[in-house]
C-alpha cells in the first residue's frame, strides 16, 4: 500500500509539472513561427521591430518596439489577429481616468498603463494598494469612461 501511495503522489506531481509547463509561453525563433502569423504581423504593423516571439497553446505573441512605445501583438497559429497591447508612460494617463481613480480608488496607485486593441480599443490600468502587488485591473474606453474591472 505504501508503494502505491508513493507512485500515486509521483504521478500527480508529474502531471502538475506538465500542466504548469504547458501554460508558460515558450520562446521560439522566427523560423519556428508560421508564415501566416508573420504575414499578419507585417500587414498590420509593417514598421515595428520584432524583439522576440513566444508560443502558447498554438497562438503566438510578438514582443515588439515601435517608434511610439513597446508592445505585444497576439496572433492565432492560423494568422488571425487577436489583440495588441501598447505600453504608455503613466504620465500620459488621461485626466478623466485620473479623476475617476482619485474619486473611487484614492488609496491605489497606477503601476502600469497600456492601450489594448481588440475589436474595440481600450485603456487598461493596473493598480496596487500595498507593496507593489497587483490588486486591480480596470478597463476604460478611449474616451476615459469606466467599462469594467477585469477579473
Amino acid at each position: 500500500m505504501d508503494l502505491f501511495i508513493k507512485k500515486y503522489v509521483l504521478l500527480i506531481l508529474f502531471f502538475l509539472v506538465f500542466e504548469i509547463q504547458a501554460q508558460v509561453p515558450k520562446l521560439v525563433t522566427e523560423e519556428e513561427v508560421p508564415f501566416f502569423v508573420k504575414k499578419t504581423l507585417r500587414d498590420l504593423y509593417p514598421s515595428v521591430e520584432i524583439l522576440e516571439w513566444n508560443e502558447l497553446s498554438g497562438n503566438y505573441t510578438a514582443k515588439v518596439n515601435s517608434s511610439d512605445s513597446p508592445g505585444r501583438i497576439n496572433i492565432t497559429g492560423g494568422g488571425s489577429f487577436m489583440s495588441s497591447e501598447w505600453d504608455l508612460e503613466i504620465k500620459y494617463l488621461p485626466l478623466k481616468i485620473s479623476n475617476y481613480l482619485k474619486e473611487n480608488l484614492p488609496k491605489f496607485r497606477v503601476i502600469r498603463l497600456f492601450v489594448e486593441k481588440k475589436a474595440k480599443s481600450s485603456y487598461v490600468v493596473e493598480l496596487y494598494k500595498k507593496r507593489g502587488k497587483l490588486n486591480k485591473t480596470l478597463i476604460f474606453s478611449l474616451n476615459g469612461d469606466f467599462i469594467e474591472e477585469k477579473k
